[in-house]
C-alpha cells in the first residue's frame, strides 16, 4: 500500500488534516520551503490535501483558481482527486527510492467507541454472525436464485454502516446526544439486516433438506473445516428422550437446558462438515447417557472434566485452572486470577448440568454488579466464560483481568487483517518503535500468550480492546503475563460519549484453551469455533427436498492454515458465482486447494475484496488452486455448472 506521510507540524499545515487550508500558501510551501524540500526527495510530484478541517461544510472555488494562477511553464498545479496524485507519483518516483514500513501504531481515536461499549459490541457480534448468515444464504441461493434479490438495498446500507459506525466524529465534542443516537441507529440497521438474513436463510434451508419424517433438525457449521461442538435446538421435550445422528444411526450425547427462560435440547454434534450440516432426530426413548460432563467439589466452587479442573471464586473469577493433560500444569499466575472484574461476592451455583456440558453461575453483585457463567464440555477443548455487567459504571474504565502462569512469554493478537506480535519492531514485534500509542490494543478474535513450550489462547467475542499487562500510552509491558480485556470506558477524558449514554447492561464472552507450542492457525480456529456456534432449525420440507437427508458439505479446504473467512452469493446474484474469502493466517506462504461441492467449476477468478475480477485462477474439476503469501487474505469468485 502506497501512502503519503509528511512530518506533522500542525492541523492546518504540512502533515495535518487540512494542509491545503490556504491553497496558495500550500503551493508556495511545496515549491520553495527549504526545510521541506531537503527532507522530501520527490520534488517532481508533491501532494497537499485537506481544506475544510473541522468546518461543517466547505463549498468554494479556491482550488481551481489557485491551480490556474500558480501554474506556469515550469510548474503545473493540479486539482487532485488523490488517486491521480499516487498514479503520478508511482510513474515519476523510482520504487527503489521509496522507503517501506510494516507495523502498527496502536489506537487513539479508535478507542472512543468503547464509550458506548455495548452498542459497539452488538455491532461486532452482528458482523461475526454475518459469516453464518451469508453461508446459509449461499446454500439457499443455489436452490432459489432469487433469495437475495429483495435484500440488495439493505445489504448495501449495512455494508456502508459498518464503516460509518466508526467514522471520524466519535470524539463527540459537539452534539453529543445526537451523536449517540446516530451510533445506535447505525448499529441497529446492521444488526437488523444480519438477523433478518440469518433467520430467513436458516428457515429456507430447513425446507430444502429431504425430510423423511420424525422430529428432525439440522445442525449447520458455517466454518471451513469439520468440527465437533455443542448445538442447541429450542425444544419443550422432557425425559425420556434421546437424539439420533442420522448419518451414523447412533445416539449422541444430549441434555435439556434452559437459557433466558426458554427450554432447549443441547447435543454434542460431532464431525459436522465444513460449510455444511448433519441431521438429527429427537425420539421419545430414554437416553443411554446418564453421566455428567463435569464433576463438582469444594462446595461447588470447583468442577472438572477430562482435561480441566477449574475453581471459581465469589467474584466470578477463576482462581485456579489446572490442565490435567499437561502434567497438571497450573494456568493461573500465583496469587492472581483469570476473568477478574475486581469486586463482588457471590456463591458458585451449578447450572444446566448434563452429559454435554456443565456450568457454574456466580451472581457477584459488586461495583459494577455482574454475573458470570463458566462452562465445561464433554470432548470440546475449551472453557467458555459468559460475563454480564448489570449496572451503570459511568466513565470508569472497566476490564476483566487475567494473569497467566508463564515466563518469557510472547503476546500475539488479531489486529485488522493481521495477526500481530505485541512487541516493538526492534524486538521482533509488529509495533512501531516510536510515534505509537500502546495502552489499549485491538482485541478482535483472540489474544494468545505463549512461552517456548506452553501457552493460552483467550478467545474474545465482544470486547473491543485489551491492555497487555501494565502497558502505558508510551510503552508495551512485555514482562507481565496479563490481559486486561476492556468492557468499556472513557479512556481519554472528555472524548467520546459520556457515561456510556446511560447503558446499564454489557455482555462480554471469552473462551480459554491451554495448549503446547504456539500454533497461529489453531488459535484462530478455536476463536472462530467459540464465536460461531452451530445454527439449528427443524426440517420443514418433505421427501422432495433438494439437499441430502443426513449430511452435506458445500466447501472444503485442504490446508488447515488457510481459513475460509467468508462465503456468500456474488453481489450481482448467485448466477455470477460464489464469493469465497480465504485467509492464510500462517507466517509463511501456503498452497490453497479450495473445493466447491456443487458441480464442476466453469471459471474461477481472484477478485478484489469488493468483488471486481482481477485474474483467473487455475482449477481442476471442482477445485481451484493458488499460493497465498504469509498472512494473506484473498477473495475468489467461482462459477459452477
Amino acid at each position: 500500500m502506497l501512502t503519503k506521510w509528511h512530518s506533522w507540524s500542525s492541523h492546518y499545515a504540512s502533515g495535518g488534516y487540512a494542509e491545503a487550508r490556504d491553497p496558495a500558501a500550500a503551493v508556495d510551501f511545496a515549491a520553495s520551503n527549504a526545510n521541506f524540500l531537503s527532507s522530501y526527495p520527490y520534488s517532481q510530484v508533491v501532494g497537499r490535501f485537506g481544506k475544510g478541517g473541522d468546518d461543517v461544510q466547505t463549498l468554494i472555488p479556491d482550488f481551481i483558481a489557485t491551480a490556474q494562477a500558480k501554474s506556469s511553464d515550469t510548474q503545473r498545479v493540479i486539482v487532485s482527486n488523490e488517486l491521480d496524485f499516487f498514479r503520478d507519483f508511482e510513474a515519476n518516483a523510482p520504487s527503489s527510492s521509496i522507503p517501506s514500513f510494516s507495523g502498527g501504531f496502536g489506537n487513539e481515536w479508535d478507542l472512543y467507541p468503547a464509550t458506548m461499549a455495548e452498542v459497539t459490541a452488538s455491532g461486532k457480534r452482528a458482523v461475526e454472525d454475518l459469516r453464518s448468515a451469508e453461508a446459509l444464504a449461499t446454500l439457499v441461493s443455489l436452490i432459489d436464485p432469487a433469495f437475495m434479490s429483495s435484500r440488495s438495498e439493505s445489504a448495501e446500507e449495512a455494508f456502508m454502516n459498518m464503516g460509518l459506525y466508526f467514522e471520524h466524529c466519535w470524539t463527540a465534542e459537539k452534539m453529543t446526544s445526537q451523536r449517540a443516537e446516530y451510533q445506535r441507529q447505525t448499529a441497529s440497521q446492521i444488526i437488523g439486516y444480519v438477523s433478518s438474513l440469518k433467520s430467513a436463510a436458516a428457515t429456507a434451508l430447513a425446507g430444502h433438506i429431504k425430510n423423511l419424517g420424525g422430529n428432525r433438525f439440522y445442525v449447520f457449521n458455517p466454518l471451513g473445516w469439520s468440527r465437533t461442538d455443542f448445538a442447541d435446538i429450542p425444544a419443550s421435550v422432557v425425559p425420556p428422550f434421546r437424539v439420533i445422528d442420522l448419518t451414523t444411526g447412533q445416539e449422541v450425547r444430549s441434555q435439556r437446558i434452559v437459557k433466558n427462560a426458554q427450554a432447549f435440547v443441547r447435543i454434542l454434534a460431532e464431525h459436522v462438515p465444513s460449510v455444511g450440516y448433519r441431521v438429527y432426530e429427537i425420539q421419545g426413548i430414554a437416553s443411554q447417557f446418564n453421566d455428567n460432563a463435569a464433576t463438582f467439589s469444594n462446595i461447588n466452587a470447583t468442577f472438572e472434566n477430562e482435561r480441566y479442573r477449574v475453581t471459581v471464586n465469589g467474584r466470578g473469577a477463576i482462581s485456579s485452572l489446572i490442565d490435567k493433560l499437561d502434567g497438571s500444569r497450573q494456568i493461573v499466575q500465583s496469587g492472581r486470577t483469570l476473568n477478574d472484574i475486581g469486586s463482588g461476592s457471590g456463591s458458585p451455583v451449578p447450572e444446566n448440568v448434563g452429559p454435554v456440558s456443565a456450568t457454574l453461575l456466580v451472581n457477584a453483585s459488586g461495583t459494577p454488579s455482574h454475573r458470570t457463567r463458566v462452562t465445561l464440555y464433554k470432548t470440546v477443548d475449551r472453557i467458555d466464560i459468559d460475563n454480564e455487567v448489570t449496572s451503570k459504571f459511568g466513565d470508569s474504565i472497566i476490564t476483566y483481568n487475567s494473569f497467566f502462569n508463564l515466563t518469557g512469554h510472547t503476546a500475539r493478537h488479531e489486529e485488522i487483517g493481521a495477526i500481530a506480535t505485541a512487541k516493538p519492531k526492534a524486538q521482533g514485534g509488529s509495533y512501531s518503535d516510536s510515534l505509537g500509542r500502546y495502552d489499549f490494543l485491538t482485541m478482535n478474535h483472540f489474544v494468545d500468550l505463549s512461552d517456548a513450550a506452553h501457552g493460552v489462547t483467550l478467545s474474545n467475542w465482544d470486547s473491543p480492546f485489551f491492555k497487555l499487562g501494565d502497558s502505558t500510552t508510551s510503552s508495551l509491558d512485555l514482562t507481565t503475563p496479563g490481559v486486561k480485556a476492556l468492557v468499556g470506558g472513557r479512556i481519554d477524558a472528555n472524548l467520546g460519549i459520556p457515561n456510556q449514554n446511560g447503558d446499564s447492561y454489557f455482555r462480554n464472552r471469552y473462551a480459554i484453551r491451554s495448549h503446547g507450542e504456539y500454533d497461529q492457525a489453531a488459535a484462530m480456529r478455536i476463536a472462530l469455533e467459540h464465536q460461531n456456534p452451530f445454527v439449528t432449525a427443524y426440517l420443514t420440507g418433505g421427501s422432495e427436498g433438494e439437499y441430502p437427508a443426513t449430511n452435506y458439505s458445500l466447501v472444503s479446504l485442504a490446508d488447515p492454515r488457510t481459513l475460509l473467512w467468508a462465503l456468500k452469493p456474488a453481489e450481482e446474484g448467485i448466477s455470477e458465482g460464489i464469493i469465497a474469502r480465504v485467509w492464510n493466517v500462517d507466517d509463511s506462504a501456503h498452497t490453497l486447494d479450495l473445493t466447491i461441492h456443487s458441480g464442476s467449476l466453469l471459471s474461477a477468478y481472484r477478485t478484489t475484496h469488493i468483488e471486481t475480477n482481477t485474474t483467473t485462477v487455475s482449477m481442476v474439476n471442482s477445485t481451484l488452486g493458488d499460493v497465498l503469501p504469509a498472512q494473506w487474505i484473498q477473495t475468489y469468485r467461482t462459477v459452477s455448472r
